[in-house]
């Protein structure tokens, strides 16, 4: 007779309850054969074939996730997916052992493998029962899809008709939202507000130079978007061992706030805190103030930046040159974004760089050329973007998932992204894929 204990949970057959056939009936067909053995493993992935997984990465991925599994907390089972919340061992020495808790995504890709996805923690669960001490409880797709970064999986004719987020290929997701201009308005206001400093400074700059004070351009050019002026001065006798902030102190005093006040009050016509710019018939007021002080040996530079006060008659001028610029350009791109290739066909691309309108920069008189830098380009914008219409197409490609053909009922600003994942997933399938690579590695080493 064996001597081995026999765990009796692992061999009683279940009882199929009302409450487990509420859930095959609600869940995809598909998936209910998967579901039964999961369940019937207490819920391990051991219970799924190297074969299932969409990917070797995959299978390879959720082997190592077995290898620190602590505790199953609960399942989360949707019509499309299950969620598996997993206790992990993130770290253990001797007795002190750390853990933590994840919520493991899994679905059936186009060709019914397996894929797994770690996601952040999903609400809206119902309808609960325990099983072998699991709670299991029901879902919606829809409450599964919002952790995951998307509303919605594409129509059955990949017509794009309504906005949101939409799922297209893999873990590549769309946002189709309607053209918001004051968004892409704001890709483009640094490069504006840099031009108007540029502005204050050429006025600032003509008077110095009327006065005959020799200015210094050479930070300016070299860092157009906070341009500076710097002027030389003179270190006294007993400034050799002072602190710069008491150097500085002695410069404001004696030189900046004079000089400042005279400059300002003959640019304004006898204003005293600002002077005004124009870009077209728009008036915008230049602030002066003192930045950073640099010392040597015997002399010290006193360097002057300037600002400008915001102004929403300013971005709606931009937005409008903005509307006109990318709305009447159309053409073709092609974006990568991992292994996905995506082409697009008439398109209008929000991200551009072109000129400033010459009626922007006829007034500068004495900062002539402005810097190659100091043109209308973005900053701070999405990688892929663009905007589409009733004539426009895109079509997605990848190795493993095919071609995906999207096309559009109207105007929208469309954002092509791939899931969020939390970090402790990305660093696991990394380490999964290096560890692919040296194995690979060595095999070459071997056959050799």
């Amino acid at each position: 007779m064996s001597n081995e204990v026999t765990n009796l949970k692992d061999v009683v057959k279940p009882v199929i309850t009302p409450h487990w056939l509420l859930i095959e009936s609600y869940t995809n067909p598909k998936l209910v054969p998967l579901l039964r053995r999961l369940r019937d493993s207490n819920w391990k992935l051991d219970a799924i074939s190297k074969e299932e997984y969409s990917s070797e990465l995959m299978f390879n991925y959720a082997s190592r996730l077995m290898s620190i599994l602590k505790n199953v907390t609960s399942i989360l089972v949707g019509k499309s997916y299950v969620v598996l919340n997993y206790e992990v061992v993130m770290f253990k020495q001797n007795d002190v052992e750390n853990t933590r808790f994840i919520n493991l995504v899994l679905g059936l890709d186009e060709n019914g493998k397996v894929w797994l996805r770690e996601i952040s923690d999903v609400s809206g669960s119902t309808t609960c029962e325990d099983y072998n001490e699991i709670t299991t409880c029901l879902i919606s797709d829809y409450s599964i899809r919002r952790s995951m970064g998307y509303d919605h999986e594409l129509p059955n004719n990949n017509a794009i008709k309504e906005t949101g987020r939409y799922r297209v290929q893999g873990d590549v997701i769309v946002e189709i939202g309607t053209i918001d201009i004051n968004r892409i308005t704001s890709w483009y206001e640094p490069l504006v507000t840099s031009l108007i400093k540029w502005k204050c400074m050429d006025k600032f700059y003509g008077e110095l130079i009327k006065h005959g004070i020799d200015p210094d351009l050479r930070e300016a050019y070299q860092n157009p978007l906070e341009p500076t002026i710097g002027i030389r001065l003179m270190k006294r006798q007993d400034e050799r061992y002072k602190s710069e902030p008491e150097i500085w102190r002695r410069i404001e005093n004696e030189y900046f706030y004079p000089l400042r006040d005279l400059i300002v009050k003959q640019l304004s016509g006898d204003g005293t805190w600002t002077y005004p710019v124009f870009i077209e018939d728009v008036r915008l007021e230049c602030h002066v103030f003192s930045t950073e002080l640099e010392t040597r040996s015997q002399t010290v530079t006193m360097r002057i930046r300037f600002n400008t006060e915001d102004n929403y008659l300013l971005w709606q001028k931009l937005g409008r040159l903005l509307m006109n610029h990318i709305l009447s350009d159309t053409g073709s791109y092609t974006y990568r974004l991992g292994r996905h290739e995506i082409q697009v066909y008439n398109v209008a691309n929000p991200i551009t760089t072109f000129q400033f309108p010459e009626t922007w920069i006829n007034d500068i008189q004495y900062l002539r050329p402005l810097p190659p830098d100091l043109v209308m380009k973005p900053t701070d914008y999405p990688r892929v973007v663009f905007v589409v219409n009733r004539d426009s197409k895109l079509v997605l490609k990848h190795s493993e998932h095919g071609e995906t053909v999207l096309t559009f009922d109207g105007f929208y600003t469309v954002e092509v992204m791939t899931q969020n994942k939390p970090s402790t997933f990305v660093g696991l399938m990394n380490e999964v894929a290096i560890d692919k690579i040296k194995q690979l590695d060595r095999q070459g080493g071997d056959n050799q």
